[in-house]
């Protein structure tokens, strides 16, 4: 949705991302996550033990903190891992195509694109930009995957 509305704003005001590519980027890796969080706080406020703490007449501070909280930090963690091999991606491949981080600063997508003229004589260039996107992104996934077995009460062994 957000790329839809940004390309339309794009071509009314004659520019390829006309509120930044931070903002629309960030504002794509938002929309997910705060559905997919709103989505686990209600599941966990109709959980029997938050019935259990209303009854018991625990404070909505205390039933937050205590005990919708701590299930939804999981979520959140995971999410964040995961977006964040996402975003180097979509970084990664806007720099390739040229509407990504201006030219003084480096960046692995234009790396890459340098190194694509070389390919034949130096294949190193975009190699290892290439490698290094791939291993960022890899790691991240990995992070993403342990978070959530080290901290999903539902996948810990007794």
């Amino acid at each position: 949705m957000v790329r839809l509305v940004a390309g339309f704003h794009a071509r009314k005001r004659g520019c390829f991302l006309p509120f930044g590519r931070r903002n629309a980027c960030a504002s794509e890796a938002c929309a997910t996550p705060a559905r997919q969080v709103r989505a686990e706080t209600l599941r966990l406020k109709a959980s029997d033990y938050v019935a259990l703490a209303v009854v018991a007449g625990a404070s909505a501070r205390r039933i937050i903190s205590k005990h919708v909280l701590p299930g939804v930090v999981n979520t959140v963690l995971v999410i964040a891992s995961l977006n964040i091999g996402q975003l180097i991606l979509t970084e990664a491949t806007l720099s390739f195509l040229g509407v990504g981080i201006p030219k003084p600063r480096p960046a692995w997508g234009s790396m890459v694109a340098e190194g694509r003229d070389y390919i034949d004589t130096s294949y190193w260039m975009a190699l290892f930009p290439g490698l290094a996107i791939f291993a960022v992104v890899f790691a991240m996934n990995f992070l993403g995957d342990w978070i959530r077995d080290r901290l999903d009460p539902r996948l810990r062994q007794l």
